[in-house]
């Protein structure tokens, strides 16, 4: 058990329980209770209620977190982040292609620099989900400079604002408002916020009750969306102060559109930026191609050359 998790449970239960009782749970806690595999209510957030509904029909809402899982860790900043060091063959798709390519660096990006002058934000149509070759390394080939993919699975706008922190690069390319509208229960900005050391979610005998219990609990946020109750992880005027944001990151900043819902395109579109839609093949109806890939760095290249 990690220093941390030792801590937790000395604040929660030191009042009631003795040093000797205290240390001989913590020892049957260690031995006997590990966290589960896969926590998934922390990446329900990928898909919110609305895309568990479509996923449980088709039998995939367990299988995608899954998958998700290979590539992604838990993040107390970010919420999750792409697993640094990976070199596999990913099979997790929403269709039935064939297994994909991924490699990470040392910082967990799908790229092999760490740094860059013209950095590529986003989320998995960025990230290159389902391909071997994601846009910004066409890019990159294309223009003759480095481009930092900073692109992970998932990402609202918010969560890639964090990421990009403090970083200014000359040229910044965004590409959200395909998650920020999921439906969850509290918005990202609240999921966001710093966690408490005493967040009973750090046990891991509560990690096994939220895993048994995920199915029905997911079930309950759809009845909650369908009833009005939720909201979007970013809503659209907390997407449009984002995006505002941003653009004072970079000399020059343009917008790219895959799969962005149409309130979030509007505000897009109202930001009076250099963008690129795209509206070309697709693996699972809304993921790009490999061609696609290629076609959207043609265009993006256009913009820059």
């Amino acid at each position: 058990m990690s220093t941390l998790k030792a801590r937790s449970l000395r604040l929660l239960f030191g009042s009631c329980v003795g040093v000797g009782g205290l240390a001989a749970l913590e020892l049957l806690l260690r031995m006997t209770v590990a966290p589960p595999d896969v926590d998934y209510p922390a990446l329900y957030r990928l898909h919110g209620a609305d895309g568990f509904a479509m996923l449980e029909q088709s039998g995939m809402s367990l299988e995608l977190l899954d998958g998700a899982h290979s590539l992604l860790q838990e993040d107390e900043e970010l919420l999750w982040r792409l697993r640094p060091g990976l070199d596999l063959r990913a099979t997790v798709s929403l269709s039935d292609g064939p297994p994909w390519r991924v490699r990470t660096n040392a910082l967990g990006f799908r790229d092999e620099d760490q740094e860059a002058d013209l950095i590529a934000l986003g989320d998995s149509s960025t990230f290159g989900w389902g391909v071997d070759t994601a846009w910004p390394d066409h890019l990159e080939a294309m223009l003759g400079e480095p481009v930092l993919n900073l692109g992970v699975p998932g990402y609202s706008s918010l969560q890639g604002e964090v990421l990009l922190g403090e970083r200014r690069p000359r040229v910044l390319i965004l590409a959200f408002g395909a998650n920020d509208g999921h439906q969850v229960l509290r918005s990202d900005a609240h999921s966001l916020q710093a966690p408490s050391t005493l967040a009973p979610s750090r046990l891991h005998l509560v990690q096994h009750g939220r895993r048994l219990l995920y199915r029905p609990w997911a079930q309950g946020t759809v009845v909650a969306w369908k009833a009005g109750l939720s909201q979007p992880r970013v809503d659209p005027e907390a997407f449009r102060a984002v995006h505002e944001r941003l653009r004072a990151h970079a000399e020059q900043v343009l917008l790219v559109e895959v799969c962005v819902r149409d309130e979030y395109a509007r505000v897009l579109e109202e930001l009076d930026l250099p963008r690129v839609r795209y509206e070309g093949p697709t693996l699972d109806g809304c993921h790009p191609t490999a061609e696609g890939h290629e076609a959207l760095a043609d265009q993006l290249a256009a913009l820059l050359r």
